[in-house]
């Protein structure tokens, strides 16, 4: 996003003469406080930057979904198939073959990796 002070305040800058069109957002006080190098509230910078917590709790909402759902067996060579060639998202590959989308990713890496020492 580029910071334009003379243009700060519209909605948006027309510059005919290059055919140029910039959209423009007012810089917020904790914006502009960051960018001087003056303290910022937590809040600011947790919505800038996620924290490791916030990603591990992401992590685990996003495989929780489908872990321990789906009783351990053997792989078929169809699943691996259907695993390496990864036409449709391991969401739905998951649904259709009963994995966890843990164990499809895990397993399409396994299968790359020999296919790549061979």
């Amino acid at each position: 996003m580029c910071k334009l002070k003379f243009f700060e305040g519209s909605e948006r800058a027309d510059l005919p003469e290059k055919n140029i069109f910039l959209t423009v957002r007012k810089i917020s006080d904790s914006e502009k406080k960051a960018s001087k190098g003056e303290n910022v509230s937590n809040e600011v910078t947790e919505k800038r930057k996620p924290t490791r917590e916030r990603k591990r709790i992401d992590r685990k909402r996003y495989y929780g979904k489908t872990a321990n759902l789906y009783p351990k067996r053997a792989w078929t060579a169809e699943e691996n198939k259907l695993v390496l060639e990864h036409s449709i998202p391991d969401s739905e590959l998951s649904k259709k073959i009963q994995r966890s989308v843990k164990s499809i990713q895990e397993k399409r890496r396994r299968l790359r990796t020999e296919q790549s020492e061979d």
